[in-house]
C-alpha cells in the first residue's frame, strides 16, 4: 500500500496539479484513495471547503466535475465534492459510507475537517446503532413474512427478489450486531464471510437459500437464516426475545 501511495502522490502532483481545472485548487484539498481488495481504479475522492466548492469550483467547473484518466495504469477515477457533500453522503447511507470513509486511505488532508466530520460520524453511528438494527431487523422479518406468499407461486421474479434483499439484509444485520459498519453490495458477502463470527455459516446457508426452488426447503432455510440473525442480535442483550419473536406487533 505504501507503493501505492506515493505513486498516487505522484499522480497527483504531475498530472492532476496540471489540470487547468484543479490547479489552482488541488494543494488545498483532502484526497481518499478507495483502495478495496480487488479495485483495479485508483478511485479518488478530493474534497474541498464547501463555501468555496459552491461558489467558485462548481460555478465555474460544475459540481458534478470528474477526471476518468484510462490512459493511466491503473485508470484513475476522480471525483472533486465539498464537505456538505460528505455529509450529507453520510446521513443518507451511514453504515455503508462510514465503511468506505474509514478504510479510504488519506493520501492527502488539508485541515482537519475530513478528520472532524468521520469522528463525528462515528459517534453518530454508535448512538444510532440501536435504531438501525431494530429498522432493518423489522424489515428482513416482513420481507420473510412475504416469501411465504411468493414462495409458492414457482417462477415469480417476486421470489428472487425478496430472497436476495432477506440476504442482503441477513447480512448487514450481523456486521451491526457486532458494531460495525459493512461496505457496499459488491463487497458486502465475502466481507461478512472473512469478519463475522457467524460468516462462514451464514454465507453457506445463504447459497442454499438463493439457490432453492422447493417452496418448503426455501421456508426452512428462511428460518435457519432468521435464527442465526436473532442469536446475534440477542447475545448483544440490546433487544428482548420478544421483539426477535414476535416481531409485528412492533411494526409502526
Amino acid at each position: 500500500m505504501d507503493d501505492t501511495v506515493k505513486s498516487c502522490r505522484q499522480y497527483i502532483k504531475q498530472n492532476l496539479a496540471g489540470r487547468i481545472e484543479l490547479e489552482e485548487y488541488i494543494e488545498q484539498t483532502t484526497i481518499l484513495l478507495n483502495a478495496y481488495e480487488g479495485n483495479h481504479v485508483w478511485d479518488l475522492m478530493i474534497l474541498m471547503d464547501s463555501e468555496w466548492f459552491k461558489y467558485e469550483f462548481a460555478y465555474l467547473h460544475s459540481e458534478y466535475f470528474i477526471v476518468d484518466d484510462h490512459d493511466h495504469d491503473p485508470p484513475v477515477f476522480a471525483r472533486v465534492k465539498s464537505y456538505a457533500w460528505l455529509e450529507k453522503n453520510f446521513s443518507k447511507r451511514l453504515p455503508v459510507a462510514l465503511w468506505i470513509f474509514e478504510n479510504a486511505v488519506v493520501v492527502q488532508e488539508h485541515g482537519n475537517d475530513f478528520s472532524r466530520i468521520l469522528a463525528e460520524q462515528r459517534a453518530e453511528f454508535v448512538k444510532s446503532l440501536r435504531k438501525t438494527v431494530r429498522r432493518k431487523y423489522l424489515e428482513m422479518r416482513g420481507e420473510r413474512h412475504n416469501l411465504r406468499y411468493s414462495v409458492k407461486r414457482l417462477g415469480d421474479m417476486a421470489n428472487i427478489l425478496l430472497k436476495s434483499n432477506i440476504v442482503k439484509l441477513c447480512f448487514e444485520l450481523l456486521m451491526l450486531a457486532e458494531g460495525r459498519p459493512y461496505p457496499f453490495g459488491i463487497l458486502l458477502p465475502e466481507y461478512v464471510r472473512s469478519q463475522s463470527s457467524f460468516g462462514d455459516n451464514i454465507f453457506a446457508i445463504s447459497n442454499q437459500f438463493l439457490a432453492e426452488t422447493d417452496p418448503d426447503k426455501t421456508i426452512e432455510l428462511s428460518d435457519c437464516l432468521i435464527e442465526k440473525v436473532a442469536s446475534a442480535l440477542s447475545a448483544t442483550g440490546n433487544f428482548s426475545s420478544d421483539f426477535l419473536s414476535r416481531w409485528w406487533l412492533y411494526l409502526k
